[in-house]
């Protein structure tokens, strides 16, 4: 069953990657206004591959058009993490996609609104927005997304029932899985009853360290108190930006303190080139330059036209399992309806699978 499970998960997110490459192949360009849509029309499915009612009524059609692209747009943001590089390297990591920010150089092109934040103010436009590209990334990276209409708590909940109520699977949340909240960003230790999934930009924070490094490149220092109130000035800038959302939690002084999430309106997607892969030095640093490469591998999986495929399943075929399931099963596979069967023992017993083309 778990294997099986896995079977199914893996080519889900490789069918909606593949989804989202094609969407920005086709548009260059996407924010969250556009997103969703675009992975849509890019997987081009029928009403009968989803929705759990088929209906020739329009207004039954958009329920179900809406709640895929619901699915959809979560499944793309939660794609926004760090990824595994190995087992199942995003379309990032693949050289397909390319993650960009809003106005990033233009608003680091003007001067006056950085001149109070330390060492920012000393960096040329291209280099302030590399500085400021990595910090927003760290917020990206561990899912610290603020967007008012999808990943609020009472919100999450009531689109996961609509799009359960409306899809079925591949293109649902299982039972026991929930729609993931985001964490926020702090600066300050929060309270243990906060009930909030925090990430640390403290001194000793990965981005701390990037950070205070690249102020001692340019002859400053920034420790202790310097450093917190280098990183307050600095969020509170970037939320005058409206690149981040500040709200209030309590401190382990249990006193007011700001925390912030990024905002899933200031995220562009756009094609990658294939061929060069960006640099994180904030979780990645290193004493000498180096490249990095896309993984050929995926890379050509991800541009894979499904549609031009039959589907892909599987299934489990076990003994606790009642026999009439085993025997649909048997027969499901025979037919090529389900494309892989993962098997105890119980199809030792002499089962013909007329053609069988691996074991």
């Amino acid at each position: 069953s778990l294997q099986a499970g896995h079977f199914n998960d893996f080519l889900e997110t490789v069918k909606i990657r593949s989804a989202i490459w094609q969407a920005i192949r086709n548009k260059t360009e996407l924010d969250h206004t556009t997103l969703a849509q675009a992975i849509f029309e890019a997987l081009n499915l029928e009403q009968s591959e989803y929705a759990k009612t088929e209906s020739p009524f329009t207004n039954v059609k958009l329920d179900n058009e809406k709640a895929l692209k619901d699915f959809l747009f979560y499944r793309a943001l939660y794609d926004l993490r760090r990824s595994w590089r190995v087992i199942l390297p995003n379309l990032e990591q693949c050289g397909l996609l390319s993650i960009d920010y809003k106005y990033l150089l233009e608003n680091c092109n003007e001067a006056a609104p950085w001149q109070n934040i330390p060492f920012i103010n000393q960096l040329s436009a291209e280099e302030r927005a590399d500085v400021i590209y990595n910090v927003l990334d760290y917020f990206r990276k561990f899912y610290a997304l603020y967007n008012e209409e999808y990943l609020i708590g009472n919100k999450i909940e009531t689109k996961r029932k609509f799009i359960n109520e409306k899809l079925k699977r591949p293109y649902t949340f299982d039972e026991e899985e929930s729609i993931a909240l985001p964490s926020v960003i702090h600066y300050e230790t929060l309270a243990e009853n906060s009930n909030l999934f925090g990430i640390s930009v403290g001194t000793n924070s990965a981005l701390g360290k990037y950070l205070r490094e690249e102020a001692r490149k340019r002859q400053v220092t920034l420790k202790g108190a310097e450093y917190r109130e280098f990183i307050q000035s600095l969020l509170a800038l970037l939320a005058q930006a409206n690149y981040l959302y500040p709200s209030h939690a309590k401190n382990k002084a249990n006193e007011e303190t700001t925390v912030y999430q990024l905002r899933v309106d200031s995220i562009l997607w756009k094609k990658g080139n294939e061929t060069m892969l960006r640099k994180d030095p904030v979780k990645f640093r290193a004493y000498k330059d180096f490249d990095l490469k896309p993984n050929a591998f995926f890379q050509q999986v991800y541009k894979t036209d499904f549609k031009a495929l039959k589907d892909w399943n599987a299934a489990e075929h076990t003994g606790q399992q009642k026999s009439e399931l085993r025997e649909e099963r048997e027969d499901k596979f025979r037919k090529g309806e389900i494309k892989a069967l993962y098997c105890s023992p119980t199809m030792e017993l002499g089962i013909d699978i007329a053609s069988l083309n691996v074991v």
